[in-house]
């Protein structure tokens, strides 16, 4: 057989990931369990990064435009904030919203 052949009828006949079963949560966090003590603190720090991220999301969404109107920032300055504070901030905040709800939403469908 060719090994593009074999490489073809390995992975179709291995499970998807998402076919797997998963465990059901025990009380003790056992071995082997996705819920085990370091699940528990991996969702804290996920959870911590971003209430943090979207409160910096808030503080510069909402400090931006008053430093503006209170003439701390010039115009030039404030553009020069956008593009390079307010826009990678954004960005970093968006992918790890979407990752924070896209594991969650995982987990619920699993579980």
């Amino acid at each position: 057989m060719a090994p593009a052949a074999d490489a073809a009828k390995s992975t179709a006949s291995a499970p998807r990931l998402d076919e797997v079963p998963l465990p059901e949560r025990d009380s003790e966090g056992q071995p082997g369990s996705p819920y085990t003590p370091l699940f528990d603190r991996r969702e804290k720090v996920r959870t911590n990064i971003a209430h943090w991220l979207l409160a910096l999301v808030v503080i510069l969404g909402l400090g931006l435009p008053v430093a503006y109107f209170l003439k701390w920032v010039s115009p030039s300055g404030l553009k020069d904030l956008l593009t390079g504070v307010w826009t990678p901030i954004l960005g970093i905040f968006g992918a790890v919203t979407g990752f924070y709800y896209g594991t969650h939403a995982s987990d619920r469908e699993r579980g």
